[in-house]
């Protein structure tokens, strides 16, 4: 019969339509492993490609934005405003312990430093570039960002030269502390020098 097995010789095989059979199971066969071996080979590059890409420099992009602090929404107390004179926000000018302004006749300048024990140590310095200094005064004021204490202080000399210098210890207590030179004059023989300027220093004075 057409299709069947016949054993002969202790051997078998196919006869009629069952070798057809054989040989389009062998064709299919053979399709399937050139598929696979094709899988294979396009699973190999893509993850070699993606190794690349992995490995390549990347091109990062950063977007930056302004931030800004909502000064109405701090609350007024000493250590909110402490801390906007420290970090120079809000209208508050960076803390410097020095400052120095110049006009055509000379120049005025001030410095603060901590002394210690709610102290705060403050000089001035009047210079004059059209020649010696005859007397000169000024008038200054400080400011503790921190207690809301304030207080004034000036001095004034006989002749000195040039430079023209002040050095007071000021009892202000502990926090940031704002001194500014208000007004100031020098006298030489030409005539009266006056400040161009209101130069003012901050620093923090501590108690210990």
């Amino acid at each position: 019969m057409i299709g069947n097995i016949v054993r002969k010789s202790g051997r078998t095989r196919p006869t009629g339509k069952g070798g057809g059979t054989m040989k389009r199971l062998a064709c299919e066969l053979g399709a399937a492993m050139l598929i696979a071996g094709a899988f294979q080979i396009g699973t190999a590059t893509a993850g070699r490609d993606l190794a690349a890409a992995q490995s390549a420099p990347q091109q990062l992009v950063v977007v930056r934005v302004p931030m800004n602090l909502d000064c109405a929404a701090v609350p007024n107390t000493p250590g909110e405003n402490a801390l906007l004179v420290q970090y120079g926000l809000c209208g508050h000018g960076h803390p410097r312990p020095d400052s120095q302004v110049c006009g055509d006749c000379g120049c005025l300048g001030i410095g603060v430093f901590d002394v210690g024990k709610g102290d705060m140590g403050s000089y001035v310095t009047i210079s004059s570039s059209i020649g010696p200094i005859l007397s000169a005064n000024y008038s200054a004021s400080w400011y503790n960002n921190n207690l809301y204490y304030s207080g004034s202080y000036g001095d004034s000399t006989g002749p000195t030269g040039s430079p023209w210098q002040s050095y007071e210890v000021l009892a202000t207590g502990e926090g940031y502390v704002t001194a500014t030179v208000t007004r100031a004059v020098d006298y030489t023989f030409i005539g009266p020098c006056y400040s161009a300027g209101e130069p003012s220093a901050t620093t923090y004075v501590t108690i210990h």
